[in-house]
């Protein structure tokens, strides 16, 4: 084990962190805020290949950076073969007493252990608990592949000491970001854009129509824009040769291996084909509020387990759900929900889509709208619904449990005041203080309702 050990920790010898790519997504900031507390263990969840492993080498190469010692740095794969049916306490009897020499329970100064796919470990909930019980100079920062899936049995255990890291395909900014830093060719132009604005604050969209030039940017933004409504968000994207080569691997990796790996084996799903038919039935009908009957009837199969594989998608973060917004909680419930594939680019590889007219293209639009949104509202843990009454419909209503923000995804040339009036009428029956239109270049305020580029968002 202690040379098995050694190659899974090379900077142990070298300290220095060599596999470790530098495009860094926002989330590794939040990751490493956490790192003096030892209290809770910090919780990497997410669909496969969506960076964390990377996110933990780089969080190994901050250690360093900021003077930990290398050899205080613990780096554990559980899906490596060596290490399978051995249980967390073996692993570390090993390391402290003949690597590190120090005894868990005398340690100097603070040791990292970082874990990756921790849910190949049996019982490791039990075994950080322990550790975190006694207050030990331990952090301990873990990641797993679907999110159900890693808290299985283990909510109980742990409550009150994790923090939770959710780290989805990237958005429109990140995939600038890793764009720039991935590919060899020149800079992109627009590294620049100004921070998004705060939906919920007037004053920040009415400053940024003031300062921001979207006539110079749009010609490049469109272009990239739908670069990234093709491609997806998956970072591995940039490694790759072309679009049929990049829905190969989507198809084969994320989508059939992803699925059996996060699901299948987790849940024991008895009927594995009939998740990928969910799949490309919500990737045909992307962002329709289709009852669940209607799903089983056209998919031939029972209305309960379709519910339940629904529900094992979403919390793989393979599909989003939207529900429909009322104040009326019973009326919420009884009311078709929305359904969306959460990334575009594993939308187009299920129906094999490379060439996209003008509506299918705004359907893409809203998918990634979609996922902006999410992140305004889990920073006050709140949530995205869609309001329909009787033919009236609004894409979202973003619920940040401070405000209440109506959206509208208008991916097109030109905004008529008819594809608005719904918007316009909830903004003004309800005395909010604006509406936000998600549009593909106009950039203005016109009494209420603000007009902003989707890509700026």
């Amino acid at each position: 084990m202690r040379d098995l050990l050694f190659g899974l920790n090379p900077w142990w010898r070298t300290a220095t962190v060599d596999s470790a790519p530098d495009a860094e997504r926002t989330e590794l900031a939040a990751i490493v805020e956490e790192l003096d507390n030892l209290r809770r263990a910090t919780i990497i969840t997410g669909p496969r290949r969506t960076g964390k492993s990377t996110l933990l080498m780089q969080t190994i190469r901050q250690l360093i950076a900021q003077g930990v010692a290398a050899g205080r740095i613990c780096f554990l794969d559980c899906a490596e073969p060596g290490l399978q049916g051995i249980t967390l306490s073996a692993i570390w009897n090993e390391y402290f007493s003949e690597i590190l020499s120090e005894p868990l329970a005398g340690l100097t100064s603070t040791v990292y252990i970082v874990i990756d796919e921790i849910h190949f470990s049996p019982d490791w909930q039990l075994y950080i608990k322990s550790v975190i019980d006694k207050r030990l100079k331990v952090k301990f920062l873990i990641s797993g592949s679907s999110a159900t899936a890693l808290f299985n049995n283990a909510k109980d255990s742990l409550m009150g000491r994790t923090h939770t890291v959710k780290i989805l395909p990237l958005t429109f900014r990140q995939f600038l970001r890793f764009k720039n830093h991935l590919n060899t060719g020149e800079k992109i132009p627009l590294l620049d854009l100004p921070e998004p604005p705060e939906l919920a604050d007037f004053a920040s969209i009415k400053q940024l129509c003031a300062e921001f030039d979207v006539r110079y940017y749009s010609p490049y933004a469109l272009t990239l824009f739908s670069e990234y409504l093709a491609a997806g968000g998956y970072p591995e994207y940039f490694l790759s040769k072309n679009m049929i080569v990049w829905q190969k691997y989507l198809t084969e990796d994320i989508i059939d291996y992803g699925l059996y790996r996060d699901i299948v084996a987790f849940y024991k799903v008895r009927q594995p084909d009939l998740l990928k038919k969910i799949m490309f039935y919500v990737a045909a009908n992307q962002g329709a509020a289709l009852p669940v009957a209607t799903l089983a009837m056209e998919l031939s199969a029972d209305r309960s387990t379709v519910n339940e594989y629904l529900e094992y998608l979403q919390d793989a973060a393979m599909l989003t759900v939207v529900s429909n917004y009322s104040a009326n909680i019973g009326k919420t419930l009884r009311k078709n929900k929305k359904y969306y594939v959460s990334d575009c680019g594993i939308r187009n590889a299920l129906l094999k889509r490379r060439d996209f007219g003008p509506a299918e293209e705004g359907h893409l639009a809203e998918t990634a709208a979609l996922s902006a949104l999410r992140k305004t509202a889990d920073i006050d843990f709140g949530a995205i619904n869609y309001y329909r009454e009787n033919s009236r419909e609004i894409d979202f209503i973003v619920d940040t449990n401070n405000a209440i923000i109506p959206v509208e995804v208008k991916y097109r040339n030109s905004i008529a005041a008819s594809d608005i009036k719904t918007l316009v009428d909830f903004v003004t029956q309800r005395n909010l203080p604006a509406g936000i239109v998600l549009t593909k270049t106009k950039l203005q305020i016109s009494e209420k309702i603000a007009f902003v580029p989707v890509w700026l968002v």
